[in-house]
């Protein structure tokens, strides 16, 4: 993170404690979103709290649309998954689903459907998680092409914990497609690919399933 980085993001942060009432109200939590994923990578507690708690103020202030109320309680929902605070990550996901229900707001009931999967696959929940298998079906003709592979890999888990990988596949194939169209970054569709290779190692295509991850290993790094 450089020093030019640093300035902006301190300049970003003065001016959302500002008085800056000519300013669209959901312009400022696009701002705070920015500023949040970018002190969410430098894994910096202290000031992911300050900005939660700026989060709120501005969230909760006269102009700001349902939908973004919606996203911001989702990224709180993610930010205190990742920190494993499950008090917290129950609070958020608690609200954004009385802001979905309340608003009709498909692509944030669509995006809390991928989360309560996860959820319920973990916990081996499958009544659950066929349910959501659904809604997400559902869901997915007013869903922006960007946000369903989120849908499609909780799909895939879905079916593959059924044992019905060939149905599993075909969720990665479709996914991956939408990703090759959209020109998403060959490192991040890395676990795609990786998911798609157990889908082929449980149906006795090992060959291929080695070379797909042979291909993949070449091009990560890092955390990759």
């Amino acid at each position: 993170f450089c020093a030019a980085g640093e300035a902006a993001a301190e300049r970003v942060h003065r001016w959302l404690r500002s008085d800056a009432s000519a300013v669209d109200p959901d312009a400022r939590m696009l701002a705070l979103k920015l500023l949040l994923d970018y002190r969410g990578q430098q894994l910096d507690l202290g000031r992911i709290e300050q900005l939660i708690a700026i989060g709120h103020e501005l969230a909760a202030a006269p102009g700001v649309s349902p939908a973004w109320q919606g996203r911001w309680w989702l990224l709180v929902l993610q930010n205190r998954e990742w920190f494993g605070d499950a008090a917290g990550t129950a609070q958020a996901l608690q609200q954004a689903q009385r802001l979905a229900q309340r608003h009709m707001l498909p692509r944030l009931r669509f995006e809390l459907a991928c989360v309560e999967m996860s959820a319920a696959l973990k916990a081996a929940d499958l009544p659950l998680a066929g349910r959501l298998f659904r809604e997400i079906d559902a869901l997915r003709p007013a869903i922006r092409p960007g946000r369903l592979p989120h849908g499609l890999r909780a799909q895939a888990l879905y079916l593959a914990m059924r044992s019905e990988f060939g149905a599993a596949l075909q969720r990665m194939d479709l996914l991956l497609a939408l990703c090759a169209d959209m020109e998403v970054p060959r490192r991040d569709v890395g676990p795609y690919q990786v998911l798609r290779a157990d889908c082929l190692l449980a149906l006795g295509r090992h060959g291929e399933s080695l070379a797909l991850l042979q291909e993949q290993a070449e091009g990560q790094q890092g955390a990759q």
